[in-house]
């Protein structure tokens, strides 16, 4: 990162523990994508009178170059165009537009271009779901190209095949996921 982290406690004191935790993570961060320019972590108690459940409220906000994505505005509407290589990264940049006071909606146009060949595509993704807990990997067939995975086989419950999907996407360069798999209990 270009511009040192930067980490904010609201409505709680600041935590030893949380504060050598948040570095050690944003540190990995660069490992998925070493263009990050800036990274503001946020971290807050949501409701002092819960005893259960959510301890922290943490937003994280990532500050990338900016010539890849264009933006417009016409009517309240903006319009997101450019390339990424990440799905994430286009996901990103649509939730920063819909967090803008008085926008009405956003057209997403940004293309996900992958610089990672199919077959690194295909064996990341079948790496995860031997990997994953929840997935039986010998169940599904992964296909990839031009970024976009097919999925297809058989799995036993609508988690399963949820889990198979976010794998999928999770994987560097993929734009687009077809789930072909069937739920069969």
């Amino acid at each position: 990162m270009k511009i040192p982290l930067q980490v904010t406690f609201r409505n709680m004191e600041p935590s030893s523990i949380v504060e050598e935790w948040i570095p050690a993570e944003a540190e990995k961060l660069d490992t998925f994508y070493n263009q990050i320019m800036a990274c503001r972590v946020a971290v807050e108690i949501p409701h002092r009178h819960r005893t259960k459940g959510i301890l922290y409220h943490i937003r994280i906000d990532l500050t990338v170059p900016g010539d890849r994505i264009k933006t417009g505005v016409h009517d309240g509407y903006v319009t997101l165009e450019g390339t990424v290589d990440w799905n994430f990264q286009r996901n990103g940049a649509e939730a920063c537009a819909r967090n803008v006071h008085g926008i009405r909606g956003v057209l997403n146009h940004i293309a996900v271009k992958p610089k990672v060949s199919a077959v690194e595509i295909t064996h990341q993704i079948e790496e995860a779901l031997r990997r994953s807990a929840e997935v039986d990997a010998r169940r599904i067939t992964v296909t990839a190209r031009d970024g976009e995975v097919q999925l297809n086989g058989r799995v036993r419950s609508w988690f399963e095949r949820e889990e198979a999907e976010r794998a999928a996407w999770a994987a560097p360069g993929v734009s687009e996921v077809i789930d072909h798999i069937a739920v069969v209990p």
